[in-house]
């Protein structure tokens, strides 16, 4: 398989790189190594190299930053497609037209410097624009969903390219239509506002320092790991009243500082991820009755 893979690579100008370690590429830094990583830059290599691989069989997976899915520890034999590359951003008026590789920050800082307003509440979301609208990123009472005018996505079953306006895109909380069907984001359409850039960098800078004050954004973690099992009830809440704060497995561990979050303290495998995770789910389970739904994939 993997001289096939990239002969495919080569002959189509595709970077990619041999024997990577999840490691480097999971912000929680944990899973086993993966044949190939490619990185194809534009729509046109992304489409050739899924077609190759579907009709070659060969296991594969896209990812953009890797922000919210736990590698398992066991090796990845097949291919990793990053879409990081492909982070063009084009504006029309008030609305941007950007490809799925980039990051949300950046995403951030870009509106900022054309003095739109949307995503302050969302810009320090440490993943990429792709991941962000398959789960319908949120924070601070604002969702990535909420934004969409309309997004273009790539059909595995047809082999076609097709257009979803926001109501078709079936937002809802952390989940959309991509998390259902085998479609394939591509770039969306986001319907942003003027605003005066002084009051957005101020609110961008607000959200910053909650975020930094009350979340442990210097570890290697997934993010907030439940959802909400009610709208006014975070999952955070349920994890310390069960007495969870700083319940470690090995090197996973509950966070000291935000109970919603599981953070790698040295070398945590996704064995002890998962079992912390599931050890939280029954805690929970037993002392209020409710099941708490994971955020993140594990792959």
């Amino acid at each position: 398989m993997t001289g096939e893979i990239l002969g495919f690579l080569q002959k189509n100008v595709v970077e990619y790189r041999e024997h990577v370690s999840f490691r480097a590429l999971s912000t929680v830094k944990i899973g086993g190594c993966v044949d190939v990583v490619a990185y194809p830059d534009n729509v046109e290599k992304l489409e050739a190299l899924i077609c190759y691989v579907r009709n070659n069989k060969i296991r594969y997976k896209i990812l953009g930053r890797a922000s919210n899915v736990l590698p398992r520890d066991e090796n990845f034999h097949g291919v990793v497609i990053k879409t990081d590359r492909m982070n063009s951003l084009m504006r029309d008026k008030n609305t941007l037209i950007v490809d799925a590789g980039i990051s949300i920050p950046r995403l951030s800082r870009v509106a900022y410097s054309f003095g739109l307003s949307g995503l302050e509440e969302l810009s320090g979301i440490p993943g990429s624009l792709g991941g962000a609208i398959a789960g319908n990123a949120g924070a601070y009472g604002r969702e990535i969903g909420q934004l969409v005018r309309s997004a273009a996505l790539f059909d595995l079953d047809t082999g076609k390219f097709l257009e979803l306006s926001k109501e078709e895109m079936q937002f809802g909380y952390r989940d959309s239509i991509l998390k259902h069907k085998d479609l394939i984001f591509v770039s969306a359409k986001l319907d942003l506002k003027n605003s005066n850039k002084d009051i957005i960098r101020f609110a961008m800078r607000c959200f910053s320092e909650q975020r930094r004050s009350s979340q442990p954004i210097n570890q290697p973690s997934l993010g907030s790991v439940f959802k909400r099992p009610r709208e006014d009830l975070p999952s955070w809440r349920l994890i310390d009243g069960a007495g969870m704060r700083g319940f470690r497995i090995g090197d996973a561990m509950v966070s000291e500082k935000h109970a919603g979050f599981i953070v790698n303290v040295g070398t945590a495998t996704a064995g002890e991820y998962i079992s912390l995770v599931q050890i939280i789910q029954e805690k929970v389970y037993e002392k209020y009755g409710i099941k708490l739904e994971r955020e993140f994939e594990i792959i």
